[in-house]
């Protein structure tokens, strides 16, 4: 999934780039690159509790690893704008790979099963 994301977001960003030029060529590939990691970041997170032995609450290590990975993909996302080296419109365009490996990735599972 990681790899079918990062091959739609590395063409969107070159048409991007081609189409308008530096900034929005940046943005999607920011984008992509921070909507991907992060989903990485959560999924792992979250083979890492479900393996977990016993059911147990979430503690505080849970919780600052929460919040720092909020933190950490919000500056991700914040300061390449702020520099002006993204355009935010491109920014968002490149956020939505997410959704749509994830919708192909389904489609491919759902194709297997049958």
């Amino acid at each position: 999934m990681i790899q079918g994301g990062a091959l739609a977001g590395a063409a969107l960003a070159l048409g991007a780039g081609w189409g308008w030029g530096a900034r929005a060529s940046v943005g999607v590939a920011v984008g992509a690159a921070v909507a991907l990691l992060d989903f990485a970041w959560l999924a792992r997170a979250v083979a890492l509790l479900a393996g977990a032995p016993g059911a147990r609450r979430p503690g505080v290590r849970w919780t600052l690893a929460l919040a720092t990975r909020y933190l950490v993909t919000f500056a991700a996302l914040v300061l390449p704008v702020a520099l002006e080296w993204a355009h935010p419109v491109a920014l968002g365009v490149g956020v939505t790979v997410l959704p749509l490996a994830l919708t192909a990735e389904g489609l491919r599972a759902a194709r297997q099963a049958a």
